[in-house]
């Protein structure tokens, strides 16, 4: 999970350095330069496209994965089965107390359990 987080991350800074670079480039018609400029124009739109798609690849990679887990916890897993709410009585017993003699009362106290799985 890291391993596939670490790359989105690593190439949506890729993505965001070219978006910046692409967005700074400018061509301008009337200046001597232009054709050297819209050639930068051009490879830096060439770079921001080729950044986006490994960017769109490491999302896909991390989205498959975190699928593949959810879907392998949900369906694959076995889980012994479980009652999903379960009420009861419990006495709570001090070690002072002595079980043979009913002189002091048992105190007991009453559960109600939710039991979900994730």
């Amino acid at each position: 999970m890291f391993l596939f987080s670490g790359y989105f991350a690593y190439t949506m800074g890729n993505f965001s350095n070219a978006q910046a670079k692409y967005n700074s480039t400018y061509a301008l018609p009337t200046t001597p330069y232009y054709y050297e400029s819209l050639l930068l124009v051009q490879s830096a739109r060439e770079d921001l496209q080729s950044t986006r798609q490994q960017a769109l690849i490491g999302a896909g990679a991390l989205a498959a994965f975190w699928l593949t887990n959810i879907l392998d916890a949900g369906l694959f897993t076995d889980i012994p089965k479980q009652d999903l709410f379960t009420f009861g009585i419990k006495p709570n017993l001090t070690p002072f107390q002595d079980l043979g003699a009913r002189s002091n009362p048992i105190e007991g106290y009453v559960y109600f359990n939710y039991t979900g799985r994730f």
